[in-house]
């Protein structure tokens, strides 16, 4: 949950929010993460975020289908969808030990609420 221009906003992920203040110039202020481990709702500045890990949860497969939803031919395979402003992902955890212990597995930076704006390209 973020607002943008003082409005209350649902975005998928802390990533599409600040996105959203860099290509539209609105003023964003992220005001709820959920904590990857338990999904419960928590307050940003407490919170250790891991940017840029091998977990993104806007990477999708999806099955190529005609018109009568039956697969395309054979050599049609799944295809990556990647939403480019879920990029690179953000995820937030309780304590900085619970996104030490994720990043050491998946890789990332930690870094506090401060520090996301300047982990984004």
């Amino acid at each position: 949950m973020a607002k943008v221009n003082g409005e209350s906003q649902h975005f998928c992920c802390a990533a599409c929010a600040l996105w959203t203040e860099r290509q539209t110039g609105a003023e964003v202020e992220i005001t709820q993460a959920s904590d990857y481990t338990s999904g419960s709702v928590l307050d940003p500045s407490e919170v250790t975020f891991v940017v840029g890990s091998s977990v993104n949860h806007c990477l999708q497969q999806h099955s190529v289908f005609d018109s009568q939803r039956t697969t395309l031919d054979q050599a049609k395979e799944a295809g990556t969808l990647e939403f480019d402003r879920c990029s690179p992902s953000i995820l937030a955890f309780r304590t900085k030990s619970a996104a030490a212990r994720f990043a050491d597995q998946k890789g990332g930076r930690l870094t506090s609420l401060e520090g996301l704006r300047q982990l984004l390209p």
